[in-house]
């Protein structure tokens, strides 16, 4: 595609310029400054419907000039849709699997730890006390030594979610005394309007950890 376009506004001038559109122009400062008598109305009534052929013909002019603008704006917007749907794809699926990686981390930390809780407990329930405090200095280097590194870059949002019947008047409050309110998205600002408010818990709603890889 050449990023050529070549627009001509001459036929827009000539409407904007045409000797309806100037009558009517005039018409409109010698038009009544109030409408006190049938003559002033009919005087006024003539000269909006003048008006209004006015605009409506300069718009129609406009959009005949811009027209191929639109068109164009369209192939290019496709063109860019085009050659960035597969980096887009490409970085969703990418950061999907890193998410994945960094939950199974998790899962792999939090069994190694109840394990290792398990052993510690058992093997100091019994243990002489001149041992005690070497085998609890052992548990605790083991608990350090299985600390899997985490990846970086996730970010983690505390956000709201619908998980029965909401209380949808505590909703409200809450969103109202957080300056947050905004009828049309409710959710969004809840989860930080409950914390700035104080509220733990509301019934039907769900706060939940929303992580996200964030990778520029």
């Amino acid at each position: 595609m050449k990023a050529e376009l070549t627009l001509k506004v001459d036929s827009l001038y000539e409407v904007i310029n045409h000797p309806t559109s100037l009558k009517s122009q005039q018409l409109i400062k010698d038009a009544p400054n109030k409408v006190e008598d049938k003559l002033s109305y009919d005087i006024v009534e003539h000269t909006i419907k003048l008006a209004n052929e006015v605009v409506k013909s300069i718009e129609s002019s406009r959009k005949v000039i811009t027209a191929p603008l639109d068109a164009y704006k369209k192939q290019i917007m496709d063109l860019e849709k085009e050659s960035t749907e597969p980096f887009k794809k490409y970085i969703e699926t990418a950061k999907a699997k890193m998410l994945a990686y960094n939950e199974e981390l998790e899962r792999v930390q939090r069994e190694a730890n109840e394990k290792l809780k398990i052993e510690s407990e058992k093997a100091l329930e019994d243990a002489p006390f001149d041992v005690f405090n070497t085998l609890a200095g052992y548990f605790t280097d083991q608990a350090i030594s299985i600390n899997t590194e985490q990846p970086k870059n996730i970010r983690v949002t505390k956000k709201a979610r619908i998980s029965g019947e909401v209380n949808w008047s505590m909703v409200l409050n809450v969103l109202f005394a957080a300056e947050v309110l905004d009828y049309q998205d409710l959710l969004t600002p809840l989860a930080k309007a409950m914390e700035k408010c104080g509220v733990v818990k509301i019934d039907g709603i769900e706060i939940y950890d929303h992580k996200t890889q964030v990778i520029r």
